[in-house]
């Protein structure tokens, strides 16, 4: 990829990251991304993009790690649904250990425990 052989090659700070939208569907990104990088922008040799907006590989891998909404179950029999990462910190548990109890690694972990069988992923 240009832009991993260019931060190699120049040094991370040598680059600005900048955030150009934010977009509250998929959808909206890719149209924003397509007007974005045209043929034209394509042709600069500054640009990085390897395909024009809307195309590129990335696109599946995200689409696949939507986050796991999970229900986890205190000793008190209290539900706190969420995100891996937000029942964490609400909880004040590490990550690892909440996922060492969706994966079956342990059955309870300070008094918590996997409400159901298995977590589903977010559906949009």
């Amino acid at each position: 990829m240009r832009i991993l052989a260019a931060l190699k090659k120049y040094g991370r700070r040598n680059f600005i990251r900048e955030t150009l939208g934010i977009y509250e569907t998929w959808e909206e990104m890719n149209a924003a991304e397509i007007a974005l990088i045209t043929p034209e922008a394509l042709a600069d040799p500054a640009c990085y993009n390897i395909t024009k907006g809307g195309q590129g590989s990335y696109t599946k891998r995200t689409q696949q790690r939507r986050p796991m909404i999970v229900t986890i179950i205190s000793k008190e029999g209290d539900e706190i649904s969420g995100s891996v990462v937000e029942i964490s910190k609400k909880i004040g548990v590490p990550t690892k250990k909440i996922y060492d109890l969706i994966h079956g690694h342990r059955r309870v972990y300070r008094g918590f425990t996997i409400a159901g069988s298995s977590p589903t992923a977010c559906q949009e």
